[in-house]
């Protein structure tokens, strides 16, 4: 009678163990399904019980874990021992797959109690953690997780390369060792207001190096709660944004730059019994070519155009000093031999081993038409006649500016100006324009294409002319500045 109830007392736990349980026993050299419990049906849905009695060699004859099922089962009956394994298993009552922590335990003298854990769940919750862990240790952003107080226990690789700090220098510190200096106490008490309020804190952070270095980060600082709401850490995520901010910085000057050369710039001269006109395309913001239009103290006309070696700041800086002392210098003299001279002693001490400037100034007498002009070095000028042909040619007279100190220049003998003739001055961003297989565009082309505007006013046959240099090269980025004045002398119609 005891032994009775004891057995129920046994078939009653076994059917109330949470865990899918089955009892399998082993007959000859086979092992067959003899019970289960409530658990099993409830995670086979109900479908195990189409399988008592099976046996298991016909169970799993067509799974792929057949071998290592049986091989479990054979270890446990054989060194009577309990069995555990981790596998991806198809259920063959539900055919559903799952990942389950398997137990075998041997029950003499010829029993296997099997439990199967269903770890789906915490697996794919432990594989997510495994991403997200990779995820932090390969992100090229800095990663710090710290305390409540700010105690650093956490960086990932980025944060080592960025700052210097490795991970064993940087626990147990605080984010105070990329302290710059360049924020005060009230910038920091905001931030930790933020934070603490629970509240996720996005600001632009300028720290410091382990080397001194300063660099500039786009910080995202978030609290961690528990599960009552309490904030118990903070992770921060750090971006390197110096490349940016540099680049910015550099776009903010070259449009204030650009903004300031403009003004330089007068897309038109107007003088009676002439049709004067300029203009510059810049290769980037801002550019070292430069035109200019001067009214002389006697009368006549300066019409200037140079071109500093380079392209760029430093090249915008030269020019707009070239620019100022020129204008200084006419407003004394009218010969353009002074005035190049004068500015050359000027430039020699201010540029440079690799830079110079290379320019033209032509002086026109409108009373008389005459023309007389020096070249420093400057690409030719040419004078067209009125039917277009090429008429004289304006070479370089002199070295280019910035050079030699004590050179002097001479103006040329003066040229007669008829009515209809054109006046061309360019810089060599147009006659060196290429095409992708490196055939230039050449100052032939200039003239034709001048030649074939010519009776359209000064400022359309620049365009006409602009536009058949970017046609030539295939629209490609303008490598170098393009700069070209055209005066026609008492335009006929």
């Amino acid at each position: 009678m005891e032994l009775t109830i004891s057995e129920e007392r046994l078939e009653a736990v076994f059917k109330g163990i949470p865990i899918p349980s089955y009892i399998w026993q082993r007959t000859g050299d086979d092992f067959f399904l003899i019970d289960y419990n409530n658990a099993a049906e409830v995670f086979t849905n109900e479908q195990i019980k189409k399988f008592l009695g099976i046996s298991l060699s016909k169970m799993y004859e067509n799974s792929p874990d057949k071998q290592d099922i049986e091989h479990d089962f054979l270890k446990c009956t054989i060194e009577k021992t309990t069995v555990i394994r981790e596998m991806l298993y198809r259920l063959k009552s539900t055919d559903e797959t799952k990942k389950l922590k398997v137990y075998y335990v041997f029950v003499p003298p010829d029993l296997v109690l099997v439990h199967t854990e269903d770890i789906t769940d915490s697996k794919i919750a432990e594989e997510k953690l495994k991403n997200l862990s990779n995820a932090i240790e390969q992100t090229a952003d800095s990663v710090v997780i710290t305390g409540k107080r700010g105690v650093i226990e956490y960086v990932n690789p980025a944060f080592e390369e960025t700052t210097g700090y490795s991970r064993q220098e940087a626990l147990g510190q605080t984010p105070r060792i990329l302290k710059s200096g360049k924020h005060d106490k009230t910038f920091y008490k905001k931030l930790w207001k933020t934070i603490l309020s629970g509240k996720t804190y996005n600001g632009t952070i300028i720290n410091k190096k382990k080397n001194g270095e300063i660099y500039w980060s786009q910080q995202t600082i978030t609290p961690m709660k528990n599960e009552e709401g309490r904030i118990i850490k903070f992770v921060s995520v750090l971006k390197d944004i110096t490349a940016l901010k540099e680049k910015q910085e550099q776009e903010f000057r070259l449009n204030i730059a650009h903004e300031f050369q403009q003004k330089f710039y007068k897309s038109e001269f107007s003088y009676p019994g002439f049709d004067i006109a300029g203009k510059t395309y810049s290769a980037v913001e801002t550019c070292g070519d430069y035109y200019d239009f001067i009214s002389l103290k006697d009368d006549s006309i300066g019409i200037v155009i140079g071109d500093v070696c380079g392209h760029g700041i430093g090249a915008a800086l030269i020019m707009a000093e070239t620019r100022a002392l020129l204008h200084a210098f006419s407003k004394l003299e009218t010969d353009p031999g002074i005035i190049l001279t004068q500015l050359n002693q000027e430039l020699v001490d201010d540029l440079d081993d690799v830079h110079y400037v290379t320019l033209l100034f032509a002086r026109i007498d409108p009373k008389n038409n005459l023309l007389e002009y020096v070249s420093a070095g400057h690409v030719p000028a040419y004078l067209l006649g009125n039917s277009g042909e090429k008429d004289q040619i304006l070479e370089s007279s002199g070295i280019p500016l910035g050079v030699l100190k004590d050179y002097t220049y001479h103006k040329s003998k003066p040229i007669k100006l008829s009515p209809g003739n054109i006046l061309t001055f360019i810089t060599d961003g147009i006659t060196e324009t290429m095409t992708p297989n490196e055939n230039e565009f050449g100052h032939i082309r200039t003239l034709d294409i001048i030649k074939s505007h010519k009776k359209e006013p000064a400022k359309q046959i620049i365009e006409q002319l602009y536009k058949e240099v970017r046609s030539f090269s295939l629209h490609r980025p303008q490598e170098d500045d393009i700069s070209c004045i055209i005066c026609k002398i008492n335009p006929v119609s």
